[in-house]
């Protein structure tokens, strides 16, 4: 899989490689369950970056993304809400849209 592939056009090579990276760590099918090791190396930067790669992200990559905020720092947390970033509204809108579609379904 290319990087083009998971990045949109308005996210810049910084966030291609971030985007890049997240897939790579946890795009595999493989391994299910997102330990905790993925948050130690969340930093301020990462975090800031999925903002606008969050859309783009495989919906697998998604999950693993969100259970691994259990375990990311505090401090890391309160860092990126100083740049008006809340990880929390975004990921409830990412599981309210997840809802709607399965609607249909059932």
């Amino acid at each position: 899989m290319t990087s083009s592939s998971i990045t949109t056009n308005n996210t810049s090579s910084k966030d291609e490689d971030v985007a890049f990276w997240l897939h790579n760590k946890l795009g595999s099918h493989a391994d299910l369950w997102s330990s905790s090791s993925i948050s130690s190396t969340l930093t301020q930067e990462h975090l800031l970056s999925i903002k606008s790669i969050l859309w783009s992200l495989d919906t697998l990559v998604k999950v693993k993304l969100l259970l691994s905020f259990i375990h990311i720092p505090k401090r890391n947390i309160n860092e990126v809400k100083k740049n008006n970033f809340d990880i929390k509204k975004t990921f409830i809108c990412f599981f309210f849209l997840v809802g709607n579609c399965l609607k249909g379904y059932y």
